[in-house]
C-alpha cells in the first residue's frame, strides 16, 4: 500500500486545519524531511505573499521543494516565482493559482477587451498565463489558454 501512497501529501502546515505560524511550519517541515516518511511529498506549500517570511526562517543547510500559492495579484506571484527560482536553497516544484480571483471584472476594460468572448474561467486562465509569461516566456510559451473543456468532460 505504501507504493500507492508515496509522495501523496504536501506540507500545508500554514493552512487550516493546523494554521501554523511560519517558524513552527518550517520547524515541522524540517522534522518531516528528517523522518523521511514516504507518504509525504516533502513539498512545502507557501502563499506567494509570504515567501519573504519563509526565506527568513531557512537555515543555510535547508533545501526545500516549494509549491507557491498564487494570489489575486499576478505581479506579486511573478515576484515570488523570481525569488524562489533565484534562491539556491529552493526548488520550485509547482504553482497553485485559483483562477476565479483572476477573472476580469466588468470595470477592467483592458482585460475585458483582451478576453472578450471567452468563458470566465478561460479568461482567468488567460490572465494567469499572461502574468507568468511576463516572468518566464520560455516556460510558458507552449501554453495557450483556450475555452476547451477538459478530457472526459462534455461541454
Amino acid at each position: 500500500m505504501t507504493g500507492l501512497l508515496d509522495a501523496l501529501v504536501d506540507d500545508a502546515g500554514l493552512f487550516p486545519p493546523t494554521s501554523l505560524d511560519m517558524p513552527s511550519a518550517v520547524r515541522r517541515h524540517r522534522a518531516d524531511l528528517a523522518a523521511a516518511e514516504p507518504m509525504l511529498a516533502h513539498r512545502f506549500l507557501c502563499p506567494a505573499a509570504r515567501i519573504g517570511e519563509f526565506l527568513a526562517e531557512l537555515a543555510p543547510e535547508d533545501r526545500v521543494r516549494i509549491i507557491l500559492i498564487g494570489g489575486a495579484d499576478p505581479a506579486q506571484t511573478r515576484e515570488a516565482i523570481r525569488t524562489v527560482t533565484d534562491a539556491p536553497a529552493l526548488t520550485l516544484a509547482g504553482i497553485e493559482w485559483a483562477l476565479a480571483p483572476l477573472a476580469p471584472s466588468a470595470s477592467d476594460a483592458d482585460r475585458a477587451d483582451a478576453t472578450a468572448g471567452t468563458e470566465p474561467m478561460a479568461a482567468a486562465l488567460d490572465v494567469a498565463l499572461r502574468a507568468l509569461a511576463e516572468e518566464a516566456p520560455a516556460r510558458t510559451s507552449s501554453c495557450s489558454p483556450s475555452p476547451r473543456t477538459s478530457p472526459g468532460r462534455r461541454p
